[in-house]
C-alpha cells in the first residue's frame, strides 16, 4: 500500500487506478480494492476523470468502454 500512496504523491494532478496497477507491479483488482479503502478513510479523492483512451483500436476490451472516461486518484490535501 505504501508504493501506491508513493505513485498518487508522485503525481498532483491525479493518476489512473492502470496507471497505479503498472507503476506499483500490483494486479488491477487490488489496486482497485486499496483505492476504494483509501477513499473511504477520506486519504485520496477522485478528481476529474481523463477522457484519452489507453487502448485505442480496441474498445471492445476496454474495462471502461461504458463511457471510455477513465477516473483519476490523488492525495487529499
Amino acid at each position: 500500500m505504501l508504493a501506491l500512496i508513493e505513485q498518487l504523491r508522485n503525481a498532483p494532478s491525479g493518476i489512473s487506478a492502470e496507471a497505479l496497477g503498472k507503476a506499483t507491479g500490483r494486479p488491477l483488482p487490488l489496486v482497485t480494492a486499496m483505492i476504494e479503502h483509501l477513499e473511504r478513510g477520506g486519504r485520496i479523492e477522485r478528481v476529474a476523470a481523463d477522457s484519452t483512451c489507453s487502448v485505442s483500436k480496441h474498445c471492445r476490451h476496454c474495462p471502461d468502454s461504458q463511457s471510455c472516461v477513465v477516473p483519476l486518484f490523488r492525495l487529499r490535501t
